[in-house]
């Protein structure tokens, strides 16, 4: 390991004991109220779709989750919540199990989180079913420590944590890391951005395990809200990666350069009532390969109860290689 590594790897190691540091005043200085909270959610879903003239429908449990929140005192609180999805994880997984510190003796909005979340990468706000391009690429769950801060118009965080891949020739360590800001700008306007030292970690596995290098991803996003109508905008993107990790143009054939993703979401959505909303999107990628390159959609949510609602939503769009998909969905969602 040469010196630059290990004076990394010191400072990285004295990050994390000043971390457990705070957590140790955190609990020493707690008081005495207790409580669990239970909380969960079932996601029944229907659809009919056409890919390159080929029709195929199925009705899935697509998401059910359980969930606890247990508060140990006005310091300490603990978060774990199981995840079961049809075709996907068959058995029931820890989606997320984190500990958050927010100590009277630590500055105001400050907390410290140690354990598995979504990392803050990326904002994916939307009113669809079927998850955003942006959400597809960026997606990153991982075993953290992560500070936040928050005030009346600003919100920031930034962690460390190990990654799922590991750089051929590298050490497994904690080495990579994130950091995101949100500003209110004025009422109704938000704007962000995000930065993920290395995107080959998120949850699509975009490449194997041993990549020749990491690559960053970083994320802009907007939001703009007026007389109930919701504007969301997002671009999220990789930097080039090594073409011996990542280059399929060509119908996969390749181009002799590295590829480097990017997509983007731009989506619309209105109030009609208090139970009835409305909405648009228009979203693609470039060098995203195996995904959509442009596609379009409408939606429609309506409450049927407090806390049962009830999507529909028509997709279209078109990959890179010309095939065309359409596709109708419906959700009936519970949450408790």
């Amino acid at each position: 390991m040469t010196g630059t590594k290990i004076y990394d790897q010191a400072v990285k190691f004295l990050v994390l004991l000043l971390s457990i540091f705070i957590i140790g005043i955190g609990a020493k200085n707690a008081s005495a109220e207790v409580g669990i909270e239970f909380n969960g959610a079932l996601e029944v879903e229907a659809y009919f779709q056409s890919v390159n003239n080929v029709d195929s429908s199925d009705i899935t449990l697509a998401t059910a989750t359980l969930g606890a929140e247990a508060t140990l005192n006005d310091d300490v609180s603990g978060t774990l919540v199981f995840l079961w999805e049809e075709d996907d994880t068959e058995q029931v997984v820890v989606d997320e199990g984190y500990i958050t510190i927010t100590s009277s003796k630590m500055p105001s909005g400050l907390s410290i989180t140690a354990g598995r979340v979504y990392i803050p990468f990326g904002n994916f706000a939307s009113n669809f079913i079927t998850d955003p391009l942006t959400l597809t690429l960026g997606e990153t769950a991982e075993t953290v420590v992560m500070a936040s801060f928050e005030a009346d118009k600003f919100e920031a965080s930034a962690g460390f944590f190990n990654g799922a891949t590991t750089v051929i020739g590298e050490d497994d360590s904690i080495d990579n890391y994130f950091a995101s800001v949100t500003v209110n700008v004025m009422e109704g306007v938000k704007v962000g951005g995000s930065y993920i030292s290395d995107i080959t970690d998120t949850d699509l596995e975009i490449v194997g395990p041993n990549p020749v290098d990491t690559v960053a991803g970083y994320s802009v996003f907007a939001e703009v809200v007026y007389a109930g109508v919701v504007l969301n905008l997002e671009y999220l993107a990789a930097s080039q990666f090594d073409v011996a990790d990542l280059d399929l143009d060509n119908g996969g054939v390749g181009d002799g350069t590295g590829d480097a993703p990017a997509t983007y979401n731009v989506e619309v959505g209105y109030e009609l009532s208090d139970k009835v909303t409305v909405a648009a999107r228009y979203e693609g990628s470039s060098e995203f390969f195996g995904f959509q390159e442009t596609q379009y959609g409408v939606a429609g949510s309506y409450a049927l109860y407090d806390n049962v609602g009830l999507t529909a939503e028509f997709i279209s769009g078109e990959n890179y290689l010309g095939e065309e998909n359409s596709g109708f969905g419906a959700q009936l969602a519970i949450e408790f």
